[in-house]
């Protein structure tokens, strides 16, 4: 189970024993759970010169075991997100501008999707061997404020939006 508050602070728990604790800048508003498939990030390039490596690997790993486990993303009003486990581990991935309206996990692309409360949707790569970048940033052409605003992950790769109108936005 992972706490927060109003304060930055984060907690993880295993029953009622905490087992990591981190303090950020700023309220805490949202986390999100998820498995990385570390293959996904490898470059394409990497992925020709090491095939034979690859194949190799095959034989002694299992593919299941390639996918982290107890990974969490968390942001909050300060624009920053960050990648945590429950074993005192914490990295900044990225920075938006304006708060953390809405954050959603990507699997088919080991994305991370953020709305910010300045209507911007930012999608992040990530991984854990490389600098998280922007790969998509598009600002969302909405009406009203950002605290009306409500998103939700409406199918494969949709992302839909509503803020105040009689409205459904897709993304």
């Amino acid at each position: 189970m992972v706490t927060t508050d109003d304060r930055g602070t984060v907690a993880v728990w295993r029953n009622i024993s905490l087992m990591s604790k981190y303090q950020r800048v700023g309220p805490i508003t949202h986390c999100i759970f998820c498995d990385l498939n570390l293959d996904k990030n490898k470059d394409k390039d990497k992925l020709k010169k090491g095939e034979e490596e690859k194949k190799e690997e095959k034989k002694v790993e299992d593919p299941k075991k390639k996918k982290t486990q107890n990974l969490f993303f968390f942001g909050g009003k300060a624009g920053i997100v960050c990648v945590a486990d429950d074993s005192n581990h914490v990295t900044e991935v990225c920075k938006v501008s304006g708060g953390v309206k809405s954050l959603f996990f990507y699997e088919k692309q080991n994305s991370m999707i953020i709305i910010t409360t300045t209507f911007l949707l930012v999608q992040f790569r990530i991984s854990l061997s490389e600098r998280s970048q922007h790969d998509k940033k598009v600002r969302l052409s909405t009406t009203g404020e950002a605290d009306q605003l409500h998103s939700i992950w409406v199918g494969g790769s949709l992302v839909g939006t509503v803020c105040g109108e009689n409205l459904i936005r897709c993304w």
